[in-house]
């Protein structure tokens, strides 16, 4: 069976933080291929519960009361407006803005 492979980006990270960091790790969100041209965002994806994005930039448990985003691009959007009301730990985002600014020495 000679079947061509195919490779299809299919999650992309969204966070201000760069890749490798605590704060890039925790304080993302992640924009999710679910098939059809449709995306899902998600603010824990590869831990459970997940959190998904509502057309209303609220996150959500309720898989029902998300919005499957027909436009990449709104989706990158929204993920990058609903980082900031990512809460880790008790700790928020402006926290793990100055922490990220004394390790690096900003």
């Amino acid at each position: 069976m000679n079947r061509e492979i195919t490779v299809e980006p299919w999650t992309y990270r969204v966070s201000p933080f760069p890749a490798g960091t605590d704060q890039g790790r925790f304080w993302c969100a992640w924009i999710v291929a679910i098939g059809d041209g449709r995306w899902h965002v998600l603010e824990h994806y590869n831990s459970t519960p997940q959190s998904f994005l509502t057309v209303n930039g609220e996150w959500t448990m309720d898989r029902e009361a998300s919005i499957c985003f027909r436009d990449f691009d709104v989706a990158k959007r929204m993920a990058a407006e609903a980082i900031p009301e990512i809460t880790v730990n008790g700790r928020t985002y402006d926290e793990a803005v100055a922490m990220y600014e004394r390790r690096q020495g900003l």
